[in-house]
C-alpha cells in the first residue's frame, strides 16, 4: 500500500513539474514575442514599419556658381542618415551618404534637362546595417532664368539689357523677329554669360516692330546643348 502511495505522489509530482514548466514556457514565449508584437507600431522607431519622414526634396540653382543645392525638412528626430541618389539618364546612382541634415550640395557639374535626385531617409539596427528606408525624388530642375529683359536703340546701335539669375547659361542665342512674321533668324551667339548684348549697324529697318528672343543653353554632361529658357521682348525702331 505504502509503495502504491509513493508511486502515486511520485507521478503527481512529476505531473506538477511538467505542468509548471508548461507555464514558463508559455510565458517565456509572451517575453520574448510581447516587444516583437509591440514593435509593429509604426510610431515606434524600432518597429520595422516606422518611417523616418521628410518633405519632398527640392532642387535650387545656385546663383553665385554652377552648383545645385538639395533640400528638404525632416519631420522625425530619429533620422539617423539620408542617400543621395541622382539620375541623369535613366538610372539612379548613389553619389554620397549623408547623417542627420537637411540640404545636400551638388558641385559635380553634370547636369541634364532630365536630372533627377532621390533622398532615402534611413535607421540603423543593432548590427549597424541600414533599415526603415523612405525615399522621395525631386521634380524638374530649375536651373534659373534672365527677366526684365528690354531693347534700346540709338541711332545704329542696338542694345538688348537682361537680369539674369542663372550661371548654367553656357550659350546664349538672341533671335529677331519682324512683328507679323512667322520665324525667327538668329541674330547673335554669346558663348559666354553675360548681361547684356550690344551690337552697331544692325541694319534693322526704322519704324518697324521687332521682337527679340533670347535663349539659353545648358551643356549637360554629354557635352551637349540643351535649352533650358528663353524669354522674349520687343522693341519699335
Amino acid at each position: 500500500m505504502n509503495i502504491f502511495l509513493q508511486e502515486q505522489k511520485l507521478n503527481f509530482s512529476k505531473i506538477m513539474r511538467l505542468f509548471s514548466f508548461l507555464i514558463f514556457s508559455l510565458f517565456l514565449h509572451g517575453c520574448l514575442t510581447g516587444p516583437d508584437d509591440r514593435r509593429s507600431n509604426p510610431n515606434d522607431p524600432k518597429s520595422p514599419e516606422f518611417i523616418a519622414e521628410f518633405t519632398q526634396p527640392s532642387a535650387l540653382a545656385n546663383t553665385e556658381n554652377r552648383n545645385l543645392r538639395i533640400f528638404w525638412q525632416n519631420k522625425s528626430s530619429y533620422t539617423e542618415g539620408f542617400i543621395i541618389e541622382k539620375k541623369l539618364d535613366n538610372k539612379f546612382v548613389s553619389i554620397d551618404t549623408l547623417g542627420f541634415v537637411s540640404a545636400f550640395t551638388d558641385s559635380s557639374n553634370e547636369y541634364s534637362l532630365e536630372l533627377t535626385y532621390r533622398v532615402t531617409s534611413f535607421l540603423r539596427n543593432e548590427k549597424g546595417k541600414i533599415r526603415n528606408k523612405y525615399s522621395q525624388k525631386t521634380d524638374s530642375i530649375d536651373y534659373g532664368n534672365i527677366r526684365n529683359v528690354a531693347a534700346f536703340a540709338d541711332s545704329d546701335t542696338l542694345k538688348i539689357q537682361w537680369f539674369r539669375n542663372t550661371r548654367f547659361d553656357d550659350l546664349t542665342v538672341i533671335d529677331v523677329q519682324e512683328q507679323g512674321a512667322s520665324s525667327w533668324s538668329e541674330f547673335i551667339q554669346i558663348e559666354y554669360p553675360q548681361d547684356e548684348f550690344i551690337r552697331v549697324a544692325t541694319n534693322l529697318s526704322v519704324s518697324k516692330n521687332y521682337n527679340f528672343r533670347i535663349r539659353l543653353y545648358l551643356r549637360d554632361h554629354k557635352n551637349n546643348l540643351v535649352k533650358y529658357h528663353e524669354s522674349i521682348t520687343s522693341y519699335t525702331f
